[in-house]
């Protein structure tokens, strides 16, 4: 049986070619902006519950784990995730269920799911 031998530049090549797939496979949209109404994710996917007359739920959802997501004007709803580091906005975010805000931030998308990195809130 022939043996054969891997040369380190080889071995080093072929991860890189691995690694370039999963490094594609997630959208970085920079540093944007965007604007929609706070809800609890379980409850929307869920039932679509959503507005003042859900507040009072979406409230207690957020403020007992479930994570906050945005629906935009145009439907799209946005995973609300936290930075690295402080993320004052995120945990102020847990607060406005129900509210329109601005969020700035970093858009993500991967396998079928949008997410936004909350980096400030207004």
């Amino acid at each position: 049986m022939q043996r054969t031998r891997t040369t380190p530049l080889a071995s080093i090549a072929l991860v890189a070619a691995l690694a370039v797939p999963a490094i594609s496979s997630t959208s970085f949209a920079g540093t944007t902006t965007l604007k929609g109404e706070v809800v609890d994710t379980a409850c929307y996917l869920d039932h679509a519950a959503r507005g003042a007359k859900h507040k009072q739920c979406a409230l207690n959802c957020l403020a007992n784990g479930v994570a906050p997501s945005l629906l935009t004007p145009d439907g799209k709803l946005y995973l609300l995730l936290p930075p690295h580091g402080p993320h004052d906005a995120y945990d102020k975010i847990k607060t406005l269920a129900a509210e329109t805000v601005t969020v700035r931030g970093t858009e993500l998308s991967k396998a079928g799911m949008d997410a936004f990195i909350v980096e400030a809130v207004e």
